[in-house]
This record gives C-alpha cells, sequence and structure tokens, in this order.
C-alpha cells in the first residue's frame, strides 16, 4: 500500500463555559449612613485572560447607595471597587481567548464603627474559545475512501460600542438620588460581512424633590447597531449581548419657575458571537486493495444557534411585603429585578422590587416586594435567556400591595452539530491477490454500492461499471459480477 494522503480543517470552537462566584466589598466611611435604604450595583469588565488551566478576570464595581442620615434626610453616595479574581478548568490554555459575562447579585451591607460596608458578590459566566483543526483521511495510492459531508461547529466573536443620548423636562425636582440601566436585545441578524443590532436602553432615575419626595421616571431608547464581520453569511446564527457599561445622569434647572431638565448619556457594548455550521468533505470510512487497514476515528461535536427569539409577558398580582407597620406612605418602586428557573415548557420565577416608604413619623424605609410567577414559554435547560424589566408599578400598597412589570425575554436556542472522520489508516498484512478472471458475490439484502465494493476489496466505481443494471441498496437474491482482465 503507498502512503496515505491527509487533509486539515482549521476553524474556532467554543472550549468550554466557567462559571465562578466571588465577593467585592467597598467601604463607606463616615457616620453620616445612619441607615441604608437602597444600594444600586453595576459590574464593568476589564480583562479576560487565559493562562494554565485558569481564567484571569478583572473589572470594576460601581455602587450608588441610597441612604436616610441623622437628621432624616435622604441621600446618596457613590463609589467603586476594582477586583481581581481567576476561575480554574483543565481545558483552558494560554493560546484560548475569552469572552465573560458578569453580574451583581447578593448585595448586603453592614455598619462597622464610623464606616458602612457594602459586599457583593460578583456572578462570573466566561466562555472560552480556542483554534482548534481537523485532521482527516483525504485518500492514498490502492486506498478506496468513502467520502461524507461532515458537519463542524465553530464561532466567531466581534464586539463594539456606541453611544445614547437622551433627555426630558421634570417639575419639582432637586436632585438625582439614583439611576439605573438595562439593555435587551430585540433583534440581531447576520447580513453578508456585517451584523445588525436593535435593542433597547430602559433607564430609570429616581429624582428627589422639595419636602423629601421622590419620583422614579423610566424611559426607553431604541439602539441600532452595525458591526463589521467579514466571515459572516445570512445563514449563520448569531448572539448578541448587549449591557451599558457606562451612565451618566445629570440635572439641570431652569432660571424660570420650577421645571428642570435630566439629561443622560450611556455607552452601550455588544458582544456577538457568530456559529457556523461548515459542512466538509470528510472520510467515513476506508479501505486498501491491497492490505488490510486499521482505521482511527475521532468526533467533534459543538452547537449551533438555530433560533432566537423574543417573548413580551405582562406579570401582576399580589406581591408578598415585608413591611408591616401602619401609616405608611410609598414614594416609588425601584431597582427590579427577576430570578427565574426553566421547568420544560414553563418559566417559572420571582419578579422583586424594592418599595421606598415615608413612616408615619417622616422617616424612611424600604421594603422587599416578591411576586412569584409562571409563564408559558417553551424553554430548554440549554436555552440561553436574557431579560429586562420595564414598567414596573405599585398599587394598594399596605396589607395586599398590586405590583405589576412587562418581562422582555430573548431566548436563544442552539442545536449539537456532530462530525465523525478518519484520523489515521495504519497499514496491515497484505491481502491475497485475486487472480480469477470472474468474481461472483452475494450481497446482503440492503447492501449499497460502498458496502459491496468493501467487501469485495474494489472500488465503488468498478462495482457499477461491471454491474449497470443493478439497483443499489440491492434486493435479496441480487448477485455482483465482477470481470477482471488479464495482465
Amino acid at each position: 500500500m503507498g502512503k496515505c494522503n491527509y487533509e486539515t480543517y482549521r476553524y474556532t470552537r467554543e472550549v468550554c463555559q466557567v462559571e465562578n462566584q466571588s465577593m467585592v466589598e467597598c467601604r463607606f466611611p463616615g457616620a453620616e449612613m445612619v441607615s441604608v435604604l437602597a444600594v444600586q450595583a453595576r459590574v464593568v469588565e476589564s480583562e479576560c485572560v487565559c493562562a494554565d488551566g485558569e481564567v484571569k478576570y478583572n473589572g470594576k464595581l460601581l455602587l450608588g447607595v441610597v441612604y436616610e442620615d441623622a437628621n432624616r434626610k435622604i441621600c446618596r453616595a457613590e463609589r467603586g471597587a476594582e477586583f481581581f479574581y481567576k476561575a480554574a478548568h483543565e481545558e483552558i490554555a494560554p493560546a484560548c481567548f475569552a469572552r465573560g459575562c458578569f453580574t451583581p447579585q447578593n448585595i448586603a451591607h453592614r455598619r462597622e464603627g464610623a464606616s458602612t460596608y457594602v459586599s457583593v458578590v460578583i456572578g462570573a459566566s466566561i466562555k472560552i474559545y480556542a483554534q482548534a483543526e481537523a485532521e482527516y483521511l483525504a485518500g492514498g495510492e490502492e486506498v478506496v475512501v468513502k467520502k461524507e459531508t461532515g458537519y463542524i461547529a465553530q464561532v466567531s466573536a466581534v464586539a463594539g460600542e456606541t453611544e445614547e443620548t437622551d433627555d426630558f423636562d421634570v417639575s419639582g425636582a432637586v436632585d438625582v438620588l439614583l439611576h439605573e440601566e438595562q439593555a435587551h436585545l430585540t433583534a440581531c441578524r447576520m447580513r453578508m460581512g456585517e451584523v445588525e443590532i436593535e435593542g433597547e436602553i430602559c433607564y430609570d432615575v429616581c429624582v428627589l424633590q422639595e419636602e423629601g419626595g421622590v419620583v422614579r421616571y423610566e424611559r426607553i431608547l431604541p439602539v441600532r447597531m452595525t458591526l463589521p464581520c467579514e466571515e459572516g453569511r445570512e445563514e449563520d446564527g448569531v448572539k448578541a449581548a448587549i449591557e451599558v457599561r457606562h451612565a451618566q445622569v445629570s440635572l439641570t434647572f431652569s432660571e424660570e419657575g420650577d421645571r428642570a431638565r435630566i439629561a443622560f448619556v450611556g455607552g452601550l457594548y455588544a458582544d456577538c458571537t457568530v456559529y457556523k455550521k461548515v459542512g466538509v468533505e470528510m472520510a467515513t470510512d476506508a479501505f486498501s486493495i491491497t492490505n488490510k487497514l486499521t482505521l482511527k476515528r475521532q468526533k467533534v461535536a459543538g452547537r449551533y444557534l438555530f433560533e432566537q427569539k423574543n417573548e413580551v409577558l405582562r406579570v401582576a398580582g399580589t406581591a408578598a411585603c415585608n413591611y408591616a407597620e401602619d401609616g405608611g406612605v410609598l414614594l416609588c418602586a425601584f431597582l427590579p429585578k427577576v430570578e427565574f428557573a426553566k421547568r420544560g415548557e414553563t418559566l417559572e420565577g420571582v419578579l422583586e422590587a424594592n418599595a421606598l416608604v415615608k413612616d408615619a413619623e417622616g422617616g424612611y424605609k424600604v421594603c422587599l416586594l416578591s411576586l412569584p410567577f409562571a409563564l408559558d414559554v417553551k424553554v430548554d435547560e440549554k436555552d440561553e435567556i436574557d431579560c429586562m424589566v420595564t414598567g414596573l408599578s405599585v398599587r394598594n400598597f399596605g396589607k395586599e400591595p398590586q405590583l405589576e412589570g412587562t418581562i422582555k425575554l430573548s431566548v436563544a436556542k442552539f442545536e449539537q452539530v456532530e462530525a465523525e472522520y478518519i484520523t489515521e489508516a495504519v497499514e496491515g498484512e497484505s491481502l491475497a491477490v485475486k487472480d480469477c478472471a470472474i468474481t461472483v458475490f452475494v450481497p446482503k439484502k440492503g447492501d449499497g454500492v460502498w458496502e459491496v465494493a468493501k467487501k469485495m476489496g474494489i472500488s465503488p466505481e468498478e462495482v457499477e461499471k461491471c454491474n449497470p443494471d443493478v439497483v443499489f441498496p440491492v434486493e435479496e437474491g441480487a448477485r455482483i459480477v465482477v470481470y477482471r482482465q488479464k495482465r
């Protein structure tokens, strides 16, 4: 048998996904924070670097704290802290690259001496990518190869950012107390050479008014982005994660009356993963005419984004409330969030919001409102779900507060893509030379031309040439006749 020939297909693949949690603590010095009412946290990634067996990541935790001082006035403070952590995984190597998503979780605060400490658990979900190659048998002298299309899942990543601005007029405002920003994907399309992204920025502004009142304003801004992606094709799947990485809200006063203008500037960051399902002609079986072969095989698997859909659902009902005092007046509800679990064709979860209350003695307190829900949304454990809460409202605050909110979901659905191919053909002992003029072979019912050729040790072309009237797969009782010319 002569030398075998091999070909190599190179691509980028998803290696693994690493989940990690770490705690960051920030100190607010001074004794003026008598009672912390609410904490707003934002995590901004700075860098993710892959090393041997681990990924190192760092970023900034930005905190906004609303508190009551010794004079029972409501105030705000802002502070930040940097963090540096790492997460281990045996498949990570220096040649890999990482893309991370970071979310604040389990916010807590405590008082120690004259300082207030805010601690936040940062959840990290980091995808690891690497260059890969599939080397497969292509043929060789006296080697007959069966080639079939194998599908390989590969990815590419693109990212970009843009800035959005907005402004609107308000009355009676004296200061900005708190602001929070969310981003939600509404559509993502792969065009030839570019990714088109459509989404929304929802930002909430809690404004302090004269005589201690607080009003919350909600604004939704539509956004569009186009990112270059030279290797993109229209049939590729693409998933975009969008987030507001920095935001500034300012308040300017009019010279006339009590009017003021709120101005918003936000930096939107989009991180896109393009999923390709590429068909490659690869050897799935082989035999030699002159020698026995031992075939070594390999299977590669990956995932492909085949659908991305959006759901907009309104949830409403009587919420549980941990405020038990009488005479409290609801000022506003803010900082909504959703936690959910996938249950087959039902999405179960809890809508939570903080309610700022002014008690009968003129002080401020915050209570937690919780509303369980179940949505008829078909989801799978492998689906990736992003969500945003808008339209938050509270009615009938008291013993049976009514909580409402609109949950906007973006669901990315994946399928498994696999390909199996021959990586090596090892030559064995020689086969007996067939020198008879005619060979008659009785195949099994259902045998195709490849199965017959392999059993007879000749090429499929020769089988078909000698048996032009035979239809494959064969029926019961078929005969295959091969004629050989004398050498």
